[in-house]
């Protein structure tokens, strides 16, 4: 569905750049957009119902916006900005997958627009013509995001068609068929695909990407990934290194180690390529706890202010004081001795705290008199899709000990983990009296 909708995107571009200004587009670049805040030389918002988009960002340079204030259509008092937003809208809507996908213009100004990206399936397109340039953001849903924003069991569907029935209690998967069965499954569901990349002496970065297909690569058998692994001029992994890799499942993970065989770009449509990397199939799926650890559901809500800190466990003056209330606020999930998952909304989370980050939580439980201050670092920042006009950002948090917070916080929580866990088990077993 990625390229699907990669497509439609530059289909839909070309089509109104060439239909509302006659401008014919000379080439076309699509990258993927690393996770974070972002300027944006926006012109116009397009949003999304019922389709496989949520909502797409249209910018341009100056000399294309500037060609564009001098195409006004007199006869229904349009801008060219209107015109040309309507137009990739109209040719969106017509290529797009769904059940009566429908679209609306916003934000119709020419200006500076700060925009919090995912990461993970975030892409920038840039069309060049003979007058400027124009530029689109778009957030790329994946399969199993689509199909369980429409509330269906998709993927314990395809687990149960792809995987051994008990892969869960097993520790490797060496058969050759099972292997190639589960990469089928990766890639139908189009699920993360996280790498360990070297960024430095001694440094490593987890860098995301989908699996696009099965291919052949110089006479070997090989997994084509959407993930530029290129710094400046050099590739950040030498041909032949071998490079840790893990797919998160329920409760699991499924660990692998691939073999680097190269970069290639892959052809889209019209002339427009997506930047890949391709690695040796493996021979063998780790599978491993994805938590070490009990872990329950909160029923109630329970507040919590997440802020940074720095290697020394200080407060980073992000948010400029020490008052409560100064964080960006989520809302507790789950909860273990040594971990939570924390959800919030609008892309704050993810943005602000990527994987790696060291920060303070505060957590407000309604019968404590002060909130419980607790250090971690992010371990998973992922954004997913509620339903088809909403996103939701997740932190998975570990937690760390540190002199300079109170333990009595840590000795509260684990009672608290105890109290649920004992509850939950007597739900399950009736016991008389």
């Amino acid at each position: 569905m990625l390229l699907e909708t990669l497509k439609l995107l530059v289909h839909a571009g070309e089509d109104a750049l060439m239909t509302t200004c006659g401008l014919p587009v000379q080439d076309v670049t699509i990258s993927q957009v690393s996770q974070g805040q972002i300027t944006f030389p926006g012109m116009a918002k397009v949003s999304f119902q019922g389709g496989t988009l949520q909502s797409v960002r249209l910018g341009g340079d100056s000399m294309l916006c500037g060609h564009l204030a001098e195409l006004v259509d007199d006869s229904q008092f349009k801008s060219g900005i209107e015109n040309l937003a309507g137009r990739f809208m109209a040719q969106a809507v017509e290529e797009m997958e769904g059940r009566y996908p429908r679209g609306q213009m916003e934000d119709l100004e020419v200006g500076p627009r700060t925009v919090y990206t995912r990461g993970l399936r975030s892409f920038g397109l840039k069309f060049r013509t003979s007058i400027g340039q124009l530029f689109i953001l778009a957030e790329v849903p994946s399969r199993l995001e689509l199909e369980q924003s429409k509330g269906r069991e998709f993927l314990g569907s395809m687990i149960s068609t792809y995987l051994p029935r008990d892969w869960m209690s097993r520790e490797l998967l060496t058969t050759k068929s099972v292997v190639d069965s589960f990469l089928v499954f990766l890639r139908k569901v189009e699920g993360d695909v996280h790498i360990e990349v070297p960024i430095d002496e001694g440094l490593v970065e987890t860098r995301a990407g989908l699996l696009l297909e099965q291919t052949s690569f110089e006479d070997k058998r090989a997994l084509r990934v959407n993930l530029n692994l290129a710094h400046g001029a050099s590739s950040l992994v030498e041909v032949g290194a071998t490079v840790s890799c893990f797919v998160g499942m329920p409760d699991r993970s499924l660990e692998m180690d691939l073999e680097y065989l190269g970069a290639e770009d892959y052809p889209v449509t019209g002339g427009a390529h997506l930047q890949t990397a391709l690695f040796a199939l493996p021979d063998q799926l780790r599978i491993t706890q994805r938590r070490r650890a009990f872990r329950i559901d909160l029923l109630s809500s329970v507040p919590v202010e997440v802020e940074t800190i720095d290697e020394d466990f200080t407060t980073t003056l992000w948010f400029g004081d020490e008052e409560l209330g100064t964080g960006v606020t989520g809302r507790l999930i789950d909860l273990s001795f040594s971990g939570a998952r924390i959800s919030g909304e609008n892309n704050e989370l993810c943005s602000i705290f990527p994987e790696g980050t060291r920060i303070r939580c505060r957590l407000f439980f309604p019968d404590e008199p002060k909130p419980l201050q607790i250090l971690g670092v992010v371990r998973r920042a992922s954004s997913k899709l509620v339903d088809r006009d909403s996103y939701k950002d997740e932190l998975g948090v570990e937690f760390l000990i540190s002199p300079d917070i109170d333990r009595n916080s840590m000795d509260i929580i684990r009672q608290y983990v105890l109290k649920e866990q004992r509850s939950l088990l007597a739900r399950r077993v009736h016991v008389p009296g």
